[in-house]
């Protein structure tokens, strides 16, 4: 069970956040301008600074915001999500990050 947080709404300007493969390897491309980069990176800390302890989500639970191309994003962006790694109660990071 995870908290949604709606933070993603208020997001300005324009960001495209989408994969690039060449070969075998890929990587995240994040394209913006200043307003949307700093409309992604006021995001990023308001969901850092989120205090999970106060949210009616069970514990175990992890903040996480979606981004949607055509809503928060542009066309050739793919659908994204951010989530905090640290579980509600008792800040458990998830077997792939430690």
């Amino acid at each position: 069970m995870n908290q949604i947080i709606e933070v993603a709404d208020a997001m300005t300007g324009a960001l495209d956040i989408f994969p690039v493969v060449r070969g075998q390897q890929t990587e995240v491309q994040i394209w913006g301008d200043p307003e949307g980069l700093r409309s992604l990176a006021k995001l990023l800390v308001t969901l850092a600074d989120y205090d999970q302890s106060e949210s009616d989500a069970p514990d175990g639970s992890r903040a996480h915001t979606h981004l949607s191309p055509n809503r928060h994003l542009g066309y050739p962006s793919s659908s994204v999500q951010i989530s905090r790694g640290d579980a509600k109660g008792s800040c458990e990071l998830p077997d792939f990050m430690e």
